[in-house]
């Protein structure tokens, strides 16, 4: 397995917290590092995205997104979150930089560390590949969380039909969802 983080002394490790971050908090960030594979940088990596497309292909916009609204934010990217002050204000600070062990990685994995630095403070995650990729699969009751955050948009009808298709006691029904999510959203 290919070391996580890059070669030298490192900070102490802390995770990044999964809740989003107080205005005070979000202030005393003085900066953070993205540390991933060299490919991503020709993302378009904009950090005041002007399309939902531009926000997916951009490290410093998810990044601050996730500490400015929590993760469930990135599911899905919603357009009011895109020009958000605070959001983009934090994307402005995000550095990417490239580590020769993540390019050697890549494509079988996708390894990246997210470090937040604040006075006198780091708090790091690192991630060998993306989470949902075969080598880190999602849980299942991830996995469960994540399809009714996606299916919470289209309405009651296709959040219900789509926990019973989840629920691992009821028959498995998935004509039931995709019936639901074929009719036009105001007959749900």
């Amino acid at each position: 397995m290919l070391p996580l983080d890059p070669p030298g002394p490192r900070p102490p490790r802390r995770h990044v917290p999964r809740c989003p971050l107080s205005a005070a908090e979000l202030a005393g960030i003085d900066a953070v590092e993205v540390v991933t594979f060299e490919r991503s940088l020709r993302l378009t990596n904009r950090p005041d995205p002007r399309t939902l497309e531009e926000a997916h292909y951009s490290f410093p916009f998810c990044v601050a997104l996730a500490l400015t609204a929590g993760p469930d934010a990135l599911l899905p990217i919603r357009p009011e979150t895109l020009g958000d002050p605070a959001t983009v204000d934090l994307a402005k600070r995000v550095r990417l930089t490239t580590d020769p062990a993540y390019d050697a990685a890549f494509p079988g994995r996708t390894p990246a560390t997210v470090r937040v630095r604040t006075a006198g403070r780091v708090r790091e995650l690192s991630t060998p590949t993306a989470r949902g990729d075969p080598g880190l699969p999602l849980p299942a009751e991830a996995l469960r969380h994540k399809h009714r955050r996606l299916a919470a948009r289209h309405g009651p009808a296709v959040d219900a039909a789509l926990a019973r298709l989840l629920d691992p006691t009821s028959p498995v029904d998935a004509h039931e969802l995709t019936q639901t999510i074929s009719r036009p959203q105001e007959e749900r």
